[in-house]
């Protein structure tokens, strides 16, 4: 049996928190925010509202 190949096209808003430390800038979290998206809808409601990293 051959595995159904997804496509999914997103486009996101990415928001960084980053602080000043004595070696440089560090990012301390980045959120993702997505404002489009366009393919196959049976993984959305897996990811949807979730926590990935």
């Amino acid at each position: 049996m051959r595995a159904l190949q997804q496509e999914w096209t997103v486009v996101i808003r990415s928001t960084h928190d980053v602080e000043k430390t004595s070696e440089g800038w560090r990012i301390r979290r980045i959120m993702l925010a997505p404002i489009h998206y366009r393919g196959n809808p049976v993984g959305l409601a897996f990811v949807k509202g979730k926590r990935l990293v």
